[in-house]
């Protein structure tokens, strides 16, 4: 099973071990302070617009409350271990007497509603769980999907990349922050994939993942490679945007493999280590568990920790979304015969 795990890792070919591979990623940025967080988010982003494309024109577009019910349902995936991961959060900055309290403290309503209705969670003065900003704006992106699907349905390829783009442009010339606009771009990509079924060659692929692995193997070991992603270095937004483009053919290729159980746990955990890794960070950085030995314990702790919170917290509201999804479905193609034909 261990060596399985790791083989998958080390090849991620399949797409669940790719999105876990990605959140590693995303672990490895907040452990070593390297700014190469931001490019996994990106492709994340795409990933998210090509299936959600995919189950938006497969599943829900046909049915009388379609967003209502699909905005349930994705908000139901999300808020639940973003709730958790909150709670984690400040236990951590409690006990360690973190100064991000104070501010946590004197927005108690605010911090009470956001990891409730993950809209809202990146507009926060402080987020206790770093790397839930993305969330907000993924919520953002389901909030406004039918438009979105309705505009890459109707419009050729070129006129959506050339408007996401020139929005693209607007948001960050206007600093518009942790908003839709500013990663439309990443989301589009996705969708125009799932829309015109592009998928990638192979060759593409593999070259641009290992183009970014070998860029860091390098970058780990020579300064002048290591400088474009160095901590807070004014390259590192250029940097993680050129990786995060060569990533996204590779991940865009993984979405056609087969995907077995163990992918699919792959998957499940890649959410799971996204958001509960941050309490870990506190504990390191602010209270002071920095010692290879003190650091190694922690991490073992959070990989049984997620293990528990995938069997005993994840799948059982899991299992209770899509049974409410499939509830809802049956009664609406029930109540509409003409739309059961087109689903």
């Amino acid at each position: 099973m261990m060596c399985d795990f790791v083989c998958r890792l080390l090849w991620p070919a399949g797409p669940g071990a790719f999105r876990l591979w990605l959140a590693l990623m995303v672990v490895v940025h907040h452990l070593t302070g390297v700014e190469i967080g931001k490019a996994p988010v990106l492709v994340f982003f795409a990933l998210s617009g090509f299936w959600v494309t995919r189950v938006w024109e497969g599943r829900y577009r046909h049915l009388p409350q379609a967003w209502r019910n699909f905005v349930i349902s994705r908000w139901w995936r999300l808020a639940p271990l973003l709730v958790l991961a909150s709670v984690g959060c400040i236990g951590a900055q409690l006990w360690v007497g973190d100064s991000d309290w104070a501010l946590v403290r004197t927005t108690p309503w605010a911090q009470g509603i956001a990891p409730f209705t993950v809209l809202g969670y990146g507009q926060l003065p402080t987020r206790p769980v770093g790397p839930a900003w993305s969330l907000d704006v993924e919520m953002q992106f389901y909030v406004a999907l039918p438009v979105l699907a309705w505009v890459v349905r109707r419009w050729s390829g070129w006129a959506v990349g050339v408007v996401g783009y020139a929005v693209f442009v607007a948001a960050l010339l206007g600093g518009w922050g942790t908003v839709l606009p500013s990663f439309l771009p990443f989301f589009l990509i996705g969708m125009l994939a799932a829309r015109h079924q592009w998928a990638p060659p192979r060759w593409l692929a593999w070259g641009g993942f290992g183009a970014v692995v070998g860029y860091l193997a390098v970058a780990a070991v020579w300064a002048p490679a290591g400088i474009w992603i160095a901590h807070a270095g004014p390259s590192a937004p250029l940097a993680n945007l050129v990786l995060g483009v060569a990533l996204i053919p590779f991940g865009l290729w993984t979405v056609h493999r087969p995907s077995d159980a163990r992918d699919g746990w792959c998957a499940d955990q890649s959410y799971i280590v996204y958001v509960l890794h941050w309490p870990v960070i506190t504990l390191i950085y602010k209270g002071g568990w920095e010692s290879p030995l003190e650091m190694a314990a922690l991490l073992v702790v959070l990989g049984a920790f997620c293990a528990a919170v995938w069997r005993w917290y994840d799948r059982p509201i899991e299992r209770k979304r899509r049974a409410w999804l499939a509830g809802r479905m049956a009664q609406e193609l029930d109540s509409g015969g003409a739309v059961a034909t087109k689903v």
